[in-house]
């Protein structure tokens, strides 16, 4: 049982809050075994619970893992889709600021899902495969579509909207395998982030005179 299960003993809670719990203590069990190695009872011990309840959640260990690193993803995609502004209502300096924003939320959400999907994309072909188009590719497209429908928003030269998102969101991956494998700790995420969107929008910047 885990320390912070034994600490909530005597309380019930909540669903949502049970089902937080397995998914959080799940991502160290699989970074210890990798996928294919981690049992279904390993899961439950970690969380505290038994079998039959987990599933109740989760219907099987892929689920979890699934989840383990959509839910991150997804939460940095939702942050950037709100955040979108209609071109008549904003400006460079928003846009700026809405980029700086949306690179701290993908970094925050690769340093919590890089280790486990290193393991997945790169121990076998066809798992790899299966997480990059369900999982990986429907996160791009949205902030793909929100960069093309942000391009009128402020001047700039002509680039390819879709290969700077890429861009940013293999550095962001980079960086966060980096950090694991290195077991770097203390990166200030603000100023990456503050740092990577001046590299952008200086570079797409229309020199004076133009």
């Amino acid at each position: 049982m885990t320390q912070d299960s034994t600490h909530r003993k005597g309380r019930r809670l909540r669903p949502e809050e049970r089902r937080a719990e397995i998914l959080a203590s799940s991502k160290q069990v699989f970074l210890r075994s990798g996928l294919a190695g981690t049992r279904v009872r390993d899961l439950a011990a970690a969380a505290g619970v038994n079998e039959a309840l987990l599933y109740h959640y989760y219907s099987s260990k892929e689920e979890l893992f699934d989840a383990a690193i959509a839910q991150p993803l997804e939460a940095a995609v939702a942050a950037t889709t709100s955040k979108a502004v209609p071109p008549f209502d904003a400006g460079g300096d928003v846009m700026r600021e809405h980029t700086e924003s949306f690179i701290y939320d993908l970094m925050v959400a690769m340093e919590e899902v890089a280790p486990l999907l290193g393991l997945v994309l790169f121990s076998e072909q066809q798992a790899g495969r299966r997480h990059w188009r369900e999982l990986l590719k429907p996160a791009l497209d949205q902030i793909r579509a929100v960069a093309r429908r942000n391009l009128t928003v402020w001047p700039h030269r002509e680039y390819d909207a879709d290969l700077v998102v890429d861009t940013i969101f293999a550095t962001a991956f980079f960086l966060a395998l980096q950090d694991s494998f290195l077991d770097s700790a203390g990166r200030d995420l603000r100023a990456t982030a503050r740092n990577l969107c001046d590299l952008l929008f200086r570079g797409m910047a229309i020199p004076d005179g133009q």
